[in-house]
């Protein structure tokens, strides 16, 4: 239970009627109850003048256990009375209170110690009895009026004026201090720190409890405290965020909805603008909205304040400035597929889409255009249908209602003057009409396709469809969801249903919102190991049941364990003190055909209903990344994002990986390392594509893997290079017989009932829960830690970097990844917020990945014991390859002749190593056969290459030339041991 959990229910559960009653009589206390309202002499007599209460003024809500006492001003909850008549701590009466009613102790600790509940009341009376500048500031700048100074309680500490803030539970959780003559924004309104250093400047509501009033229907919401308090003067109840109006806490936006009205006033300047925007975006649908229209002649940075204070405006002007947002009845949402039927046509819509790419410049279109015309006669046949005859001018606004602005666009200067011309009715060539564009606009064309859910899939959508259309304005920014309201016009030129919207609102993700409420946190549980429970035995669990009641393909568990450690892992986290910003994972799924590989992690995405499917033999790095098309009469360049940023943050399989060609992979090599998709020429921006992936492949030249010397190989080859083999966080090797055909061919019938308890809602809460975790949710055990980095020297040193699935720079961090994945699939946690990551999880992953690696279809730790046993340049080594190779049967040539030939050709071919050393045949198939069997050489395409050990050798035999004594004996040894 958490810290908040646990507060919650000690005060739902406490019966605030007999705590009060009981304790008013134990204390000898007057009282009288009137309703649910209970009236006496206040408890705490040492804020009373003279030590007394005389006329009883203290008041408590019987419903909920809040006290107010209307002489010293004193106000608090059950707790805080507790504490202040017992003299506790703040974490002692919580604890007695808790512990009297049976509650378990929560897991987390806020061990601050309570802000003094007398202090507001103590600085509030020192501003009342000031008689300084101050009162006059609050007075004449503020428009505060004592009764709203004593209503509220500010005061005055001897530096600064003082702001009490409580909480939703009534308890003292702050206090502002603001200095009115500062210069500096940072210092003007700081928060209350204690005499030993607690901080408490949380971002908060001021005014929360108008949020948790069910009998408060309305709200003012504002920016900073001094608007609150002179709207609530106004009569209004008025709330506002603590910490200015970029700091806006996303749990919040679940008490607003529950209101009937919000009024929306934050500062009339463009961070204002932005608040708004955000505000009304995530809460519109659900409550009535109204926004404040600032007039244009009153200057920017003008606030609530300036309006009652600056202008003078009475609270009824001031509430007719709200406009209500009235596209939340008039505005119809429509999806992309359906917005184009002709029902729509003209009227305003809202179309959720993600904006996937659009045309490199925008148009500019007269907004706003006045004709005028002093010269018009009756006499004239021209002018007798012209309605500038008697008006004389006429002004046009165009809007997005307007279909007449697709007929202002892609056109000669002189189409589009004689276009509005004939709007006046006046000719098109009239010499007397003056046509003027008093104000221009601009038009952009945007590419959309329908909106990922928070699954972030493409492929799941009802019917996915591609649109082009037109937003106004300049700068939308792609590869981001929004909301775009406008219209469906048939377009005048073409008839085709074209868009033309004038409002493109950012949609926040849901994961963003995720609050991991109790009855989440219950649901995930059975993801837990259970006590004794080992994180394999977890895990084969979870797959025993999806394999027999999800996938139905029977002992490749292996391959299911690597989808979820991608599918797991987190964006980003913070790993020995470092962020790490590549947190997403990838893996490689190679094997032979009929395996079922994409099958088995087709029926996974579909249970975990999310992430999104791609062949890749259909595909190439423009359907990947970016593509730049030209398009239209005037041939306009687009951009299009490709498939890994419109997955950014989710998950991406691709499908037949050895249908793409290397080079399409090589250019896919930054996107994967950086998360950030690039695209140059044209048309030049950025994105980001944060995106896990799932590689699956047959190997690229068609054999099968247990042909393959070792597995691995197929890696190097599939992708061509080594280092992006080395941005796979791992690769799983499916081979051709690894399971016996008669488990594989077995009926579901034969398999044993496994009761379905992992099901698809669970398993995508999990998928959900991992994937909004963000990097302060991340958690490393001190001895997790410990524990990677002493596993990734390990297997630096077991495996081979030559293929570097395991590359000893790097192998700490892959670990850590999918350490991170397999702690969120065993729900590795407190309390639901944080990711906890353990040593065992580690080992988990570290013998998943072994087991993997050291398997026959890969083969991966052969290669790499052959690998190092042929990389060994140790003296012993180099002595041996010295024998060996002085032995060889050169006839009359010099050895050292031959290796001089070998240092200067880097690459050669038979013929070439031929003609530089002047063997003959037969000493040439002794040379070839003693370089290749020693890994002195290999293949490089059509010729051969040195190796690193090579290069070694040959400088060895440079730097120290054999004797010939030396040779005569390695021959002679080399003639005696044929003998035998």
């Amino acid at each position: 239970m958490k810290w908040k959990d646990y507060r919650q229910k000690i005060l739902s559960t406490i019966d605030a009627r007999s705590f009060f009653v009981d304790d008013f009589k134990e204390r000898g206390l007057s009282y009288t109850e009137h309703g649910s309202e209970l009236k006496g002499q206040c408890p705490f007599p040492e804020l009373h003048p003279g030590g007394y209460d005389a006329n009883p003024s203290f008041t408590v809500n019987l419903d909920n256990g809040v006290y107010f006492c209307n002489a010293c001003r004193s106000r608090g909850n059950i707790h805080t009375y507790f504490m202040s008549t017992r003299h506790l701590s703040r974490q002692d009466a919580w604890y007695e209170l808790g512990d009297a009613l049976g509650i378990e102790r929560p897991s987390d600790v806020d061990s601050r110690p309570a802000i003094d509940p007398a202090l507001p009341v103590k600085w509030h009376r020192a501003l009342m009895e000031s008689t300084g500048v101050i009162r006059d500031i609050l007075r004449e700048k503020r428009g505060l009026t004592d009764e709203t100074l004593e209503r509220f309680l500010i005061g005055w500490d001897g530096e600064r004026i003082t702001i009490p803030i409580y909480d939703e539970f009534s308890e003292l959780v702050n206090i502002r201090r603001y200095k009115w003559n500062s210069f500096e924004d940072s210092t003007k309104m700081i928060n209350f720190t204690d005499e030993v250093g607690n901080t408490y400047g949380e971002d908060r509501i001021y005014g929360v409890e108008h949020l948790f009033d069910k009998n408060v229907k309305e709200i003012v919401w504002c920016e900073g405290e001094w608007d609150r308090l002179v709207a609530e003067q106004a009569g209004f109840h008025a709330c506002t965020a603590t910490a200015g109006a970029g700091n806006f806490r996303a749990e919040w936006l679940k008490l607003i909805r529950q209101k009937e009205r919000i009024n929306i006033c934050y500062d009339h300047d463009e961070a204002g603008k932005r608040a708004t925007e955000y505000l009304v975006d995530n809460i519109r649908g659900s409550l009535k909205i109204a926004v404040m229209q600032w007039p244009k002649q009153w200057p920017e940075k003008y606030d609530v304040t300036d309006i009652f204070v600056t202008e003078h405006l009475s609270s009824e002007k001031f509430y007719s400035m709200f406009k209500v947002i009235d596209d939340i009845a008039d505005t119809q949402t429509v999806s992309l597929a359906l917005s184009s039927n002709a029902k729509y046509a003209g009227r305003r819509i809202r179309v959720p889409v993600l904006v996937a790419g659009k045309e490199s410049a925008p148009y500019v279109y007269p907004k706003s255009i006045r004709i005028t015309c002093s010269e018009g006669s009756e006499e004239r046949k021209l002018c007798t249908t012209c309605t500038l005859l008697t008006r004389k001018r006429t002004d046009i606004n165009i809007t997005a209602a307007d279909s007449l602005m697709l007929k202002l666009i892609d056109c000669t200067d002189e189409q589009q003057r004689g276009f509005v011309k004939a709007l006046v009715g006046c000719q098109a060539k009239c010499p007397y009409a003056e046509y003027k564009v008093v104000e221009y606009g601009n038009l952009e064309t945007i590419h959309m396709i329908p909106k990922a859910d928070v699954n972030f899939g493409f492929a799941l959508r009802q019917e996915y469809v591609s649109r082009s259309g037109y937003c106004i304005g300049n700068g939308l920014p792609t590869n981001k969801k929004f909301n775009m309201i406008g219209y469906m016009h048939a377009d005048p030129s073409t008839q085709k249903a074209t868009y033309i919207f004038d409002q493109a609102i950012p949609e926040r993700d849901l994961l963003d919102d995720m609050e991991i409420t109790p009855e989440i946190h219950e649901q995930l549980q059975i993801f837990q190991c259970a006590e004794g429970q080992s994180v394999a035995a977890k895990f084969a669990e979870i797959h025993a049941d999806l394999e027999r009641n999800v996938t139905y393909i029977w002992d490749r568990r292996k391959v299911g364990y690597a989808v979820d450690l991608v599918y797991h892992t987190a964006l980003s986290f913070v790993f020995q003190e470092q962020r790490v910003k590549r947190g997403w994972a990838e893996c490689l799924i190679i094997g032979d055909s009929g395996q079922a590989k994409t099958t088995l992690v087709e029926r996974l995405m579909n249970h975990y209903k999310a992430g999104e499917l791609l062949s890749g033999e259909s595909s190439r790095r423009t359907g990947l990344v970016y593509n730049i098309q030209q398009a239209g009469s005037k041939g306009n360049w687009s951009l299009m994002w490709g498939a890994m940023p419109l997955n950014d943050g989710g998950l991406l399989t691709v499908d037949e990986l050895s249908g793409m060609s290397e080079d399409d992979l090589a250019k896919m090599s930054d996107v994967r390392s950086s998360g950030i998709a690039k695209a140059t020429g044209v048309v030049t921006a950025e994105t980001t594509a944060r995106t896990r992936m799932i590689f699956i492949s047959n190997p690229r030249n068609g054999r099968q893997l247990k042909s393959e010397n070792y597995g691995v190989s197929s890696v190097l080859k599939l992708f061509g290079k080594a280092e992006d083999v080395r941005r796979l966080d791992f690769a799983v090797a499916v081979a051709s017989g690894e399971v016996d055909s008669d488990i594989v061919n077995k009926a579901v019938s034969e398999m044993p009932a496994i009761e379905h308890k992992y099901t698809s809602d669970k398993c995508r809460l999990r998928v959900m829960w991992a994937w909004s975790r963000r990097p302060e949710n991340i958690v490393f055990d001190d001895k997790a830690v410990t524990t990677i980095l002493t596993e990734a020297s390990r297997m630096g040193k077991k495996y081979s970097s030559r293929i570097p699935l395991v590359e000893p720079a790097d192998q700490r961090l892959k670990i850590a990844r999918l350490a991170v994945a397999a702690a969120a699939c065993v729900y590795s946690t407190d309390d639901g917020t944080n990711v906890i990551v353990k040593p065992e999880h580690v080992m988990f992953v570290v013998d998943f990945l072994n087991s993997i690696y050291d398997s026959r279809a890969m083969g991966y730790d052969r290669y790499s014991a052959d690998e190092f046993e042929n990389s060994d340049t140790t003296e012993a080594a180099m002595q041996r390859l010295r024998n060996q190779f002085i032995a060889l049967p050169f006839a009359s040539h010099d050895v050292q002749d031959i290796v001089k030939s070998m240092y200067q050709l880097a690459y050669f071919s038979r013929n070439t190593l031929e003609d530089a050393t002047g063997l003959d045949r037969d000493e040439l198939r002794h040379l070839m056969q003693f370089l290749i069997s020693n890994s002195i050489v290999e293949k490089a395409g059509l010729e051969y290459k040195r190796t690193p050990l090579g290069l070694a050798f040959i400088e060895n035999m440079l730097m120290s030339p054999p004797t010939l004594d030396e040779v005569r004996a390695a021959r002679q040894k080399r003639y005696t041991n044929s003998e035998i």
